[in-house]
């Protein structure tokens, strides 16, 4: 069989500075901000004219971190609570022969000059992600009423509960009270409860969690299915004010 060679024509930057925390589909967490970043040879403004009339975009790109070369012909979806076995092939596991990925994320805007810059969000990507290609979503084709979706079929999204400590209280009301964005997106985050699926099952489960995005370390206890939020790490009014700069004004 013949062999290609694909070159990426920019990076993702996503708010995901880590795997984990990750949502596991796109559009699960709406307030997942990014941009593209182009290479020099596509950051031309009339490569991307008429792409600001949609709404949505299909992204291709190279699962690239440490541990997605390795793949399986067999996988456990975590819809199915990581027992289950599928053929990777009917699975959306990043662990694939050819580390390629597929996402439709939301276009906020365009950003021409001084060179094309794409803002997005529900953004389900690290940071960083090589970019093979851009496509626009197109409604009346894409989108299949009538489709079957296999064994995610009548799965249903669970959120936890989540509250915060008195220190990130102080934090949230201290940092986050003028930047409603930021403080929604770490709800966001927490509630979708990112713990391996055997872990979100155990009704004694408890735990310390953390992640890292835009430059913070959100911390939080986990028990059962109620989420403390503990501190967020590294939060001054330079690092909000880097992230409105980076992902618009919605602060």
């Amino acid at each position: 069989m013949s062999s290609y060679e694909i070159n990426p024509i920019g990076q993702v930057r996503s708010c995901f500075e880590e795997k984990f925390c990750i949502p596991r589909q796109p559009g699960l967490l709406k307030h997942a901000k990014g941009w593209i970043e182009l290479s020099d040879e596509f950051a031309r403004p009339e490569m991307w004219r008429g792409l600001e009339d949609f709404s949505h975009i299909w992204l291709h790109f190279i699962f690239h971190a440490e541990g997605h070369e390795k793949w399986n012909p067999m996988v456990r979806p975590p819809k199915l609570g990581g027992k289950t076995k599928k053929g990777v092939f009917a699975t959306r596991s990043p662990h694939r022969p050819n580390q390629l990925g597929l996402s439709v994320v939301k276009l906020e805007k365009i950003i021409w000059e001084p060179r094309v810059k794409l803002l997005i969000s529900a953004v389900d990507i690290l940071d960083k992600t090589p970019l093979i290609d851009v496509k626009p979503y197109v409604p009346f084709s894409d989108a299949l009423p009538n489709s079957v979706g296999g064994f995610t079929e009548n799965q249903t999204l669970t959120k936890v509960q989540v509250q915060w400590s008195e220190k990130a209280q102080t934090q949230r009301e201290y940092f986050l009270l003028n930047c409603s964005y930021l403080f929604d997106f770490i709800e966001d985050i927490v509630s979708q409860d990112p713990r391996p699926a055997y872990m979100a099952r155990q009704e004694n489960h408890e735990k310390n969690y953390g992640v890292r995005v835009y430059g913070l370390e959100v911390k939080w206890h986990m028990k059962g299915h109620t989420a403390t939020i503990l501190e967020i790490e590294n939060l001054s009014p330079e690092s909000v004010q880097r992230i409105v700069d980076n992902f618009g004004d919605d602060c």
